[in-house]
């Protein structure tokens, strides 16, 4: 992922109505803070966009895209 890529992502993620909380992302996978959530993953992005390490936060945050955009 690029750093124009992450803010892209960052500037979807920022206009969305949020879930209440807890919010499962995957079977097993509970979110307990989404702002946190969202944050943490936004920051390893932004500090490593383009290494193989980051792509999981990338990854996540598709998938909470990808449940909470059709809720919109």
């Amino acid at each position: 992922m690029t750093a124009e890529q992450v803010e892209d992502l960052a500037n979807r993620l920022h206009g969305l109505q949020l879930p209440a909380a807890p919010f499962e992302l995957y079977p097993g996978t509970i979110i307990a803070d989404i702002e946190a959530f969202i944050e943490a993953q936004l920051i390893m992005l932004r500090h490593n966009p383009e290494t193989k390490t980051s792509q999981p936060a990338a990854w996540r945050l598709l998938k909470f895209l990808e449940l909470v955009e059709p809720m919109q």
